[in-house]
Formats: C-alpha cells, structure tokens, sequence
C-alpha cells in the first residue's frame, strides 16, 4: 500500500480539492496525513495531464522541482 510504501514523494492532482467527495474524504485520512507531513507532496494541477498538450510538459517541470528539493 502506500502508507507502507515509503514513497520519495506523493503526487496529487488537485483536482476538485474543495469540493466534498470521498475521494477527498481519503486524502484527509489521518494516516495518509502523517505520511504527507514526512513525505514531499506535489500538486499537478489537472488540466497538465492532459495527454498531448504542449502544456503538460509544465507537470514534468513541477515533477522534476519536487523531486530535487531535499
């Protein structure tokens, strides 16, 4: 699973973060929180993953920042 896991960073989309969901229900697990606040976690904004669009190469540039903080 992902709490064992022991991910280099966490990857969320932000997609909808405000709006009443269990989808956002599970990220505020209080497990999954004591994971993010000892793991680098980056939002993507949605419309980056979008396939094919020249923009999407703005997600790899938030990939690659997050992925060199240390």
């Amino acid at each position: 699973t992902l709490l064992r896991s022991a991910p280099d960073i966490i990857v969320l989309s932000g997609y909808h973060a405000s709006d009443a969901s269990l989808a956002n229900a599970t990220l505020q697990h209080p497990a999954l929180a004591h994971l993010r606040a000892r793991t680098r976690t980056v939002t993507v904004p949605a419309p980056l993953g979008a396939c094919g669009l020249p923009v999407s190469l703005r997600s790899v540039d938030l990939l690659q920042q997050a992925a060199s903080l240390e």
